[in-house]
């Protein structure tokens, strides 16, 4: 019986002992279990850390895209109403850049109860930069730079505010430390043929999976089909070459059916007692893959921008002195960039000879003063053609050493030879208006030419004018009649005939001969301006035309216009002052048989007219696809005057606003004019400047009705929803509120590049619809009575 219960002990102590053992192997696993999760942890902070660099690296890559300068910058107009922000001031200001537009800037950022101090200087004459410190409520500390830009009377018209933030430092410090602490990855373990063994919990959140609906899966299970390969080869690769870390982009299915992007490290562990496995650190990136997605397409936008609007940028790193350049900038210089290596020398070379001194100067007082700059100057091409630029720049510090300048170079070749050509052709309408105007008041001959002389030069601007007669006399002299200008003696001594010898083969006396307008676009080169050219230098003239005075045909003597720079009198000036100086000889002639004024007043209406549909002509050259809109608005607009029963002074002055109601589309893009597609915000805002830049070209002019503000409003609607100044009801001029109705009924029934007509009734529906709210009921009326009752109708045209 003792042996009996000896046995029977003994076999309990063996059962004992192997559960034990049993036991004693299980909380073996349990430690190696834990083991592995701890070295799994420390390697996701490991990668952590390296992957947060990169996304603090992308950040500031991305900034740099939109945006070179990294400060809030803003500009106020006088009233101190923000005009431009850069995006880093509208998220200081806790918006975007179209919220704080028009506000004053301490209703924005930084939020005060008026103008930072040193900005009410600059408003009155301050020229040097003005810096202001504050603080705000929150502790942070910024400085602001404040430069002033002022017409030529003094007056200021915009605040250049440059803000650095002296805290980002810390705030840097504070956003990385916030990012660090609440990042939470994916980690898992591989067995070496792909199979799950650990998820952490973050697959819940990131993925949508409990662990245990993953562990014990391969891992091809959540990978998309055609990632298959790359995946196999990553995994491949992390057997071989043990301790490497080996990173890979692919997407991963959401237990939704959905796929996110995600960028994951892996490293074989397979060795390491505590892990044996590949540990994978995976980061959701499909929040970055949207963002580079939309950094790729800002980029394109950016470099679209740039070719729309000729500008480019750049970027010179003052300490190694490498120069970037944006590739319209290669455009501009028209340079091939794998044949050449930007360098501020090389940039010098490509400027115009005659301005190089110039823009160096610019340059280098620019990093004295430590001031912006903004300068105009030409490029000269390899073909001898030259291109006007304007540049601008800004160099940024670390203490009292420069860093870098950053700036951009536009090409305005176009804007300024239009500016060039504009203004010579005002200075001719101008003259021609003003000397049609002192045919009108003339009574006296010889009053006439004096005062012709001096509207030239007063009012035209040019450098100097006089009036000669032919002598028939043997030597065919020419005698001075009047003149007006800076003349200092220059008709005393230049002797010219209108023979055919050496004095009389210069303008002037090719002109009397010959009976047509001659032309030297310059004095010093011009062989035939020999024997005045040292008097007519020494007073600064460059450039001469000699316009015939004619009676019946035959040349009585020539008017003389000379200019202070050279290539003047391009070919619709000569045109312009041709017919002036045809209208003088005609006063002359109606003079002397005492039949001017009536006659005169005539020939004024037609030049007027013959003008203004000079310049609608040229405004359609640039506008094909609506060539004849000008004329047919015109046309429209005169029918509603008549209909209204409006005096016929009144309607005269409509007819000649319609005629050129859209000159401002001369300073639109000609590729935004004929785009086939809808206009994009940036281009739509260029075209709604035409209505202001026609405005600029012709406020000048003294036409006899307001021309000026019907070209100014006529995008102008009744609530306040035009543009370019948002007038409302009786603030817009009467005939721009009949050309709007006008411009609106011709363009919705033609054809334009981006759409096809839309046909007369819908133009009627929408002023219709829209009658007292957006157009004047009266004009409305009278246009539907036209169309519906009397059987009006546009004239027909091709599309």
């Amino acid at each position: 019986m003792a042996e009996h219960t000896d046995k029977s002990e003994i076999d309990r102590l063996i059962r004992l002992t192997e559960e034990l053992v049993e036991r004693n192997a299980l909380l073996q696993d349990q430690l190696q279990e834990q083991d592995r999760s701890r070295a799994a942890l420390l390697h996701l902070m490991e990668e952590n850390e390296h992957v947060h660099a990169q996304a603090e690296q992308s950040r500031r890559e991305w900034m740099a895209v939109f945006d070179s300068i990294r400060d809030p910058v803003f500009v106020h107009d006088a009233n101190y109403c923000i005009v431009r922000a850069n995006r880093a001031y509208a998220e200081h200001a806790g918006s975007d850049i179209a919220g704080v537009l028009g506000k004053p800037y301490w209703e924005v950022f930084p939020r005060r109860s008026g103008p930072l101090p040193h900005c009410q200087i600059a408003a009155e004459d301050a020229n040097e930069t003005l810096v202001d410190e504050f603080t705000l409520e929150s502790g942070e500390t910024y400085i602001s730079r404040a430069f002033a830009l002022r017409d030529t009377d003094r007056r200021l018209l915009y605040a250049v505010h440059v803000i650095e933030d002296v805290t980002e430092k810390r705030r840097a410090e504070t956003r990385f430390r916030l990012l660090t602490e609440n990042a939470s990855d994916l980690v898992a373990v591989l067995t070496p043929d792909g199979i799950l063994r650990y998820v952490s919990p973050a697959v819940e959140r990131l993925l949508g999976y409990a662990p245990e609906e993953v562990i014990g899966h391969h891992m091809a299970e959540f990978y998309p089909p055609e990632e298959a390969g790359n995946v196999e080869h990553a995994l491949a690769r992390a057997l071989t070459e043990t301790n490497a870390t080996h990173k890979l982009s692919h997407r991963l299915r959401h237990k939704d059916g959905s796929w996110r992007h995600y960028e994951t490290f892996g490293r074989n562990l397979l060795h390491e007692p505590y892990v044996r496995g590949i540990v994978l650190n995976s980061r959701d990136i499909s929040e970055r893959r949207q963002a580079e997605e939309e950094i790729r397409r800002n980029r394109e936008f950016l470099a679209q921008a740039q070719r729309i609007a000729h500008l480019g940028s750049w970027e010179l790193d003052l300490t190694n002195h490498r120069l970037l350049w944006s590739d319209e900038i290669y455009r501009i210089f028209e340079i091939d960039p794998a044949l050449f290596r930007p360098s501020y020398e090389s940039f010098l070379a490509a400027v115009h000879p005659e301005d190089r001194a110039m823009v160096n100067q610019c340059y280098t007082e620019h990093m004295s003063r430590r001031a912006p700059y903004d300068v105009t100057h030409r490029l000269l091409m390899t073909d001898g053609r030259v291109k006007y630029v304007r540049e601008r720049c800004e160099t940024y510090y670390e203490e009292d050493r420069p860093l870098r300048s950053v700036g951009t170079v536009q090409d305005i070749t176009q804007q300024k030879l239009g500016e060039i050509a504009l203004s010579r052709v005002n200075r001719a309408l101008t003259t021609l208006s003003a000397g049609n105007a002192a045919l009108v008041r003339a009574s006296d001959e010889d009053a006439l030419l004096e005062e012709m002389c001096r509207v030239i030069t007063e009012i035209g601007g040019y450098r100097l004018a006089w009036i000669g007669y032919a002598q028939q006399d043997a030597r065919k002299g020419v005698r001075p009649m009047a003149h007006a200008g800076f003349e200092k003696g220059y008709l005393e001594s230049i002797d010219i005939s209108w023979g055919d010898n050496e004095r009389g083969r210069g303008p002037m006396g090719c002109a009397i001969r010959s009976g047509t307008p001659q032309v030297s676009r310059n004095i010093q080169s011009d062989p035939r301006f020999a024997p005045w050219r040292e008097p007519a230098i020494d007073r600064g003239y460059a450039s001469v035309i000699s316009l015939p005075l004619k009676e019946e045909g035959a040349v009585f003597g020539a008017l003389n216009i000379y200019a202070a720079e050279p290539n003047a009198f391009d070919e619709e000036e000569v045109r312009l002052l041709s017919e002036m100086s045809e209208d003088l000889a005609y006063g002359i002639v109606n003079l002397r048989a005492r039949r001017l004024v009536s006659e005169s007043a005539q020939r004024l209406r037609r030049s007027l007219e013959a003008t203004v549909e000079a310049i609608a002509a040229t405004v359609e050259t640039r506008d094909p696809y609506t060539a004849g809109h000008e004329r047919r608005v015109a046309q429209l607009a005169t029918a509603i005057a008549h209909e209204m029963n409006l005096p016929p002074e009144q309607i005269e002055g409509i007819h000649f606003g319609g005629l050129i109601h859209d000159l401002g589309k001369l300073y639109v893009p000609a590729e935004i004019l004929s785009k086939p597609g809808r206009l994009s915000p940036v281009e739509f805002e260029l075209v709604k400047q035409h209505p202001q830049a026609g405005y600029d070209i012709i406020k000048a002019i003294e036409f006899p009705w307001p021309v000026a503000r019907m070209v100014l409003e006529h995008h102008e609607r009744l609530d306040g929803s035009g543009y370019p100044g948002r007038l409302m009801g009786d603030a817009i001029l009467f005939e721009a509120r009949l050309l709007a109705v006008a411009d609106v009924v011709e363009s919705m029934s033609s054809h334009r590049p981006y759409r096809p007509a839309l046909g007369h009734d819908s133009a009627l529906e929408e002023i219709e619809r829209n009658r007292g709210r957006l157009y004047d009921a009266a004009v409305v009326d009278a246009c539907l009575r036209l169309f519906r009752e009397k059987g009006f109708s546009l004239e027909s045209h091709p599309h």
